[in-house]
This record gives C-alpha cells, sequence and structure tokens, in this order.
C-alpha cells in the first residue's frame, strides 16, 4: 500500500531427465565385400529423437565412415574383421553404445589362367628351363605343384620357373596351382613328354672294302644311353 518493496535473489535447478537406456540397431553387421560399396543404416530407440552417431572406440574398416546421421557407408579397400563401439546420442544427451565387428570378405575370385598352357617337351640330360605366368588374378602370383609329380630332376620355384635336368625317359603328368595376393587360385595340368636325345652314328661314311681282304670297321654312337654289360649286369652309362 505504502510501495515498500523488497527482493530475493534464487538459483533454481533444473535436473536432467533420468536417461532411458537407448538401444542402437540392428545389433549386428552384415559382412562387406573388398571392393565393393558397402551400406548399412544405424538407427536408436529408447531415448528422444533426433539422435546423432559417432564413433565412440575402435576402428572402422578401412575405406568405411559413419555420418552423424548414422549411416554407414564406403567401399572396403582391405579384408578382414574390424572392430568398434558406435555411440547415439539423442535430444537430451542421453547416449547408448553398441560393439560391433565387422567382416570384411576378401574380393570375390576371378578367373585365374595359367600358361603357356602346354609345356614343350624336354630331353633327358639336357638342361631344361620354362618360365610358367598367371593372369587374371591380383600379382604377385606364387606358384607350386597341387598334384601329381615333376619328371625327375626337374622343380618348381614359387616364382614359377620350372627347371633342371631331366634324368628319366618317362611321360609325367601334374597340376600345377597359381595363388594371387587376395588368395585367389587357378590351377592347369599339364603332360610333360621327354623327347629322345639325338643320337649321332659315326663315321658318317664307311671307307671302301676291297675282294679277299679282310675288312674292319668300328661303328660308334653318340648322343643317347649306353647299356654295356660287365659281369653279366647292364649298367647304364651316358
Amino acid at each position: 500500500m505504502n510501495g515498500c518493496t523488497g527482493i530475493q535473489l534464487y538459483a533454481f535447478v533444473i535436473n536432467p531427465a533420468v536417461c532411458p537406456t537407448v538401444l542402437l540397431a540392428p545389433s549386428l553387421l552384415p559382412n562387406g565385400t573388398v571392393g565393393v560399396p558397402y551400406s548399412q543404416v544405424i538407427s536408436a530407440s529408447g531415448g528422444v529423437g533426433p539422435y546423432t552417431f559417432a564413433l565412440a572406440s575402435g576402428s572402422l574398416p578401412v575405406g568405411l565412415t559413419i555420418s552423424a546421421l548414422g549411416i554407414l557407408s564406403g567401399t572396403p579397400t582391405m579384408g578382414g574383421t574390424s572392430s568398434f563401439t558406435l555411440i547415439a546420442t539423442d535430444t537430451n544427451g542421453c547416449t547408448g553404445s553398441q560393439l560391433y565387428a565387422l567382416v570384411i570378405n576378401p574380393p570375390a575370385c576371378p578367373v585365374i589362367t595359367l600358361a603357356p598352357s602346354t609345356l614343350p617337351s624336354g630331353t633327358v640330360g639336357v638342361p631344361y628351363s620354362q618360365v610358367l605366368s598367371a593372369s587374371g588374378g591380383v600379382g604377385p602370383y606364387t606358384f607350386a605343384v597341387a598334384s601329381g609329380s615333376l619328371p625327375v630332376g626337374l622343380t618348381l620355384t614359387s616364382l614359377g620357373v620350372l627347371s633342371g635336368t631331366p634324368t628319366v625317359m618317362w611321360t609325367s603328368t601334374f597340376t600345377l596351382i597359381a595363388t594371387d595376393a587376395n588368395g585367389c587360385t587357378g590351377i592347369q595340368a599339364y603332360t610333360f613328354l621327354m623327347a629322345c636325345p639325338t643320337i649321332a652314328v659315326s663315321p658318317a661314311s664307311l671307307v671302301q672294302g676291297t675282294i679277299g681282304v679282310a675288312y674292319n670297321q668300328t661303328i660308334t654312337a653318340s648322343g643317347g644311353t649306353v647299356t654295356v654289360e660287365a659281369g653279366g649286369d647292364d649298367q647304364q652309362v651316358w
């Protein structure tokens, strides 16, 4: 009535709401493949939308990112399993998280072809060398014997060099396998033929003979395998 006043300073505290349980979905992520575009929408429930999403810990597969809207996307460039945790934050600052293990599979294997498709013949006692190559996959390639046996005296290196000196006159059948950098493989079956060495007979011509005169001329051969008898046993002599 007299216009007199009084004042009081107050500090009014607004306590945050008790946070509900915020759940992320899906709980499991579908596998990806190297070189194939990947996209997965992550959603959240239990809080007050809209939600924002982020990477809380771990590492995403190389080539993938997570947007604030919860879109996990990109093109994976490396195979393997990545473990990471995503977090969702609602309008009130309440959060929920989900641990994921995302498997990135190697790329679908292409057709890998070995060359040559046939091998040149070898010759017993003659050094042999043939370089194998592969195409259709991702180099470098490694080579190995998948089945069968190489000719006696020959070996195959991991770089695809088939070499050595054949020692047995025998036809060999075997399969070689080439493995590319991504573990994709190609095979090729081979039949390795062994050719006879060139055998030279000498002399090239014979001296003339005379009627009534004893004649003697030794004929020799070289370049093959000679069988001689010693003590009743045959011996192989080069």
